[in-house]
């Protein structure tokens, strides 16, 4: 039983925006520099990437920043800037993709489990190594960021985002907005990892045998409110729309069994220490 990967990618988005985007005269003293918090969410997405039918999953995390340079957290990965200025941030990233159980076990997730996946095998946990560059100018962010696996999938993944931030008037303290495009480039061993049927899988399964060749395998709009409910305590809800394109969506646990668009909503409750 293990976390799904898709449950991963859909609370990264609702941290877009950290303790540190408060403003000034609210941020609690800190030694050193550093921050350290506790977040607990709940999140609605399909069952695994590409399913027609959706679950609600609450996922814990602990984080830790410090400065504007170092960050790591269960779900964020490790990220160090190399380059931090006002306008760029480059630098390495370490994050662990969860993989994707058969039976669709998951460890955070309330309600019934889908059988849809039996018959096609696991795709075991593993690191992804790369690296981010993000541009910001006006209101607008740029970032690009490349990993690859170092087992389980064994595939290369970019994901790629525009988005447009600002801050809404609120009766005590601003309320925080970002959305923006996305659009998500895989390499053959990923896709095929997720979306491939060999023989015998197909006899398993019962679906058509498939292969998947890289290419962009989705496209979509996402976006976050980060509202601070005081110095320490900030609340983040988040929604998005994915479309899944390329030889991904012509894959047969797709076509038969589950749908080419793809949603996520969910919320989550950031404590700093």
């Amino acid at each position: 039983m293990k976390t799904n990967s898709l449950l991963v990618a859909a609370l990264l988005t609702g941290f877009a925006f950290p303790a540190h985007a408060q403003e000034p005269d609210q941020q609690p003293d800190r030694d050193k520099g550093w921050e350290y918090a506790l977040g607990a969410g709940a999140i609605y997405t399909p069952n695994y990437r590409g399913d027609d039918h959706y679950r609600l999953s609450l996922l814990p995390d602990i984080s830790v920043r410090y400065k504007e340079s170092f960050s790591a957290s269960i779900f964020e990965g490790i990220a160090y800037k190399v380059v931090n200025t006002d306008d760029w941030r480059v630098g390495p990233i370490i994050k662990y993709d969860f993989g994707r159980d058969e039976d669709n076990d998951n460890l955070f997730a309330l309600g019934d489990e889908t059988d849809d996946l039996q018959g096609l095998g696991d795709v075991d946990g593993t690191f992804e190594v790369g690296g981010f560059v993000e541009y910001s100018f006006a209101r607008f962010t740029a970032k690009i960021e490349a990993r690859q696996a170092i087992d389980g999938h064994d595939g290369l993944l970019a994901e790629m985002e525009l988005k447009f931030s600002g801050k809404l008037p609120a009766s005590e303290r601003p309320v925080f907005y970002s959305i923006g495009p996305e659009i998500t480039y895989a390499d053959a061993s990923y896709n095929g990892a997720f979306f491939d049927v060999s023989a015998s899988q197909s006899a398993a399964s019962g679906l058509a045998q498939f292969e998947a060749d890289s290419g962009f395998n989705s496209y979509g709009l996402h976006g976050n409110l980060f509202v601070p409910l005081n110095s320490r305590v900030a609340l983040i809800a988040f929604g998005g729309f994915d479309r899944l394109d390329g030889d991904v969506a012509d894959s047969p646990l797709v076509q038969q069994r589950g749908s080419e668009d793809q949603w996520v909503a969910g919320i989550v409750l950031s404590y700093t220490l």
